[in-house]
């Protein structure tokens, strides 16, 4: 909640005249209030200097980054004929890697796949983009689509990333249910929760290898109880009963971090403002929640182009009412893996144990190169399911008994248990 110190309701009187203040929350519908009777929250100004924004640049820092961006597109409202303009120069500046539309019922996978292919050309032989639409979401790709899970007003999407990073990406593009539906967007939250947890150990709808990336982001819809978001983070399932007992999600065992971005020239974070005339105050309804013990968050913002300075909406050939075609803002985050991305000799950057694995792609035959001992190889496709595996030394694989496809081959050396994992592709 943001209040101005030199707010005057009249026009002449200053709201606040002292150091402090008393703040009582009151909410009309249900009649709840806060402090409860008897209480008091008060408040003392610190008046410390605050330190001047700096401008948040809109371009990624590093080619590598990945960056997602989260956009409710108001009822296709941005796909429209008056909207797509607009979104063409969102999409354009903004240059996803993956987009997560939502509010996109109206269209169709091959319309946003045909518009960004024309908007941002992808250089991966006429693939182009690759695009998954579950009810109103729509989820976008650059990158190949392995597989996906059409879950609760929300849809898991696996990512086959290049070879050079050293996992794929599990992105879950959500659109949980609004306003007083609080009993459902538990639930969902739940379900996400089990989900993951599912995702994190062998068997059941999913099992993805150790520490691949998860993106859980778009529109949440958190106007109701404070347990949603917990539970989103924490990974406390409060229907133990129809999801399973909660356990805490990240690889490492802790809470998923909330990317929380601020606007690129302010230190607000809503991502709704009212375009509608229904008379509420901007809110953060829009999310990026991620498994923060893999990857870093190199660089976030919301964009608004109603507040860009005119020079900056020029530099990047925006216009000034473009997010205006939506009432949510687009949310974007550039994420960037905590360890090295990986090199076709697979060098451990700790033990400077050399794997080399070849060829690639690989037909019937795969060639292990080390000068350390292995102690065990498993293959993975890339749902994580154990598809072959050789205990023993051995620096040659047959391949024949696997159908084409891409694969994870996980060498596990006796020197210090150490492992490495390498993406190959498969062809007959």
């Amino acid at each position: 909640m943001a209040i101005p110190r030199n707010l005057k309701p009249d026009g002449i009187n200053e709201l606040f005249t002292g150091d402090t203040i008393r703040l009582v929350v009151n909410e009309d519908q249900g009649g709840d209030r806060m402090p409860n009777a008897g209480s008091i929250f008060s408040y003392v100004f610190d008046n410390s200097p605050v330190a001047p924004v700096s401008y948040t640049e809109l371009t990624k820092e590093e080619p590598e980054h990945i960056r997602a961006i989260a956009y409710n597109v108001l009822r296709d409202n941005a796909w429209s004929n008056a909207g797509l303009p607009s979104l063409e120069r969102i999409a354009t500046t903004l240059e996803g890697d993956i987009f997560c539309f939502q509010e996109s019922g109206g269209t169709s996978e091959q319309v946003a796949k045909n518009l960004l292919d024309t908007w941002l050309p992808l250089d991966n032989g006429g693939a182009g983009w690759y695009v998954y639409k579950d009810a109103g979401r729509l989820t976008c790709s650059k990158w190949p689509i392995t597989n996906t899970w059409d879950l609760w007003r929300k849809t898991a999407i696996l990512v086959d990333l290049p070879s050079s990073y050293p996992k794929d990406l599990l992105v879950i593009n959500g659109h949980l249910s609004c306003c007083t539906a609080n009993a459902d967007r538990q639930g969902q939250v739940d379900e996400f929760a089990s989900f993951l947890l599912d995702a994190k150990s062998p068997g059941g709808a999913i099992t993805l290898p150790d520490s691949t990336p998860v993106i859980f982001l778009g529109d949440m819809n958190f106007v109701g109880f404070r347990q949603q978001v917990s539970t989103v983070i924490t990974g406390n399932i409060r229907n133990a009963g129809t999801y399973g007992p909660g356990a805490p999600l990240d690889w490492d065992n802790t809470d998923l971090a909330d990317a929380r971005p601020l606007h690129i020239d302010s230190n607000l974070v809503f991502t709704w403002r009212d375009l509608g005339g229904d008379g509420f105050p901007p809110g953060r309804l829009d999310y990026q929640f991620y498994t923060d013990a893999v990857f870093d968050n190199a660089k976030s913002f919301v964009l608004q182009t109603e507040t860009m300075d005119p020079q900056e909406l020029a530099r990047y050939d925006l216009q000034q009412g473009d997010t205006e075609v939506s009432d949510h803002l687009p949310l974007v985050v550039d994420y960037a893996f905590k360890q090295p991305l990986v090199s076709t000799s697979l060098k451990d950057q700790t033990d400077k144990v050399e794997v080399r694995i070849y060829p690639n792609p690989a037909r019937n035959t795969l060639f292990i190169e080390t000068q350390e001992k292995i102690e065990r190889i498993t293959l993975r496709d890339l749902a994580g399911r154990e598809v072959l595996a050789v205990i023993g030394h051995t620096q040659q694989l047959g391949l024949d008994s696997l159908l084409p496809g891409t694969y994870l081959v996980e060498v596990k050396l006796e020197k210090q248990a150490i492992s490495v994992t390498h993406k190959i592709t498969l062809v007959k």
